[in-house]
């Protein structure tokens, strides 16, 4: 990673409760991490696609998002040469057992279900990063 950029974590996810509350409490466990949020999983892939853009440190894809979800950015992510090596985890409400062995079948490094109690996501995020 360039010594001049901070670290970088890159969020996909439609809801934009959820999208606020990711960030707040991301922001409050690190300094010096910079969160960009998509909306979509093709507003996403457009960003990472781009040779230009900084390649996230750590990529969070909710599983069911419009135009692309996070199964179908994770195998596009995954092929990508470029992409390939970024530690990116499913960040879904669904902890439904056949699309957490797709996630892995796709190569995810990990799997959170969302929950609404913001301490257990904070335990939850401050593991991964």
């Amino acid at each position: 990673m360039d010594v001049n950029k901070n670290f970088l974590i890159v969020l996909a996810d439609d809801d934009l409760e959820d999208k606020v509350t990711f960030e707040d409490i991301v922001s409050s466990l690190v300094a010096d991490i910079d969160v960009v949020t998509f909306e979509d999983g093709e507003k996403l892939l457009h960003y990472l696609l781009k040779p230009e853009n900084q390649v996230p440190d750590l990529l969070f894809l909710d599983m069911n998002m419009p135009c692309k979800d996070g199964l179908q950015v994770l195998e596009v992510v995954k092929k990508s040469q470029r992409l390939k090596d970024i530690f990116t985890v499913i960040y879904s409400t669904s902890d439904n057992p056949s699309f957490i062995d797709r996630s892995y079948e796709l190569k995810a490094d990990g799997f959170i279900k969302k929950t609404p109690d913001t301490q257990d996501l904070k335990r939850m995020l401050l593991q991964t990063i």
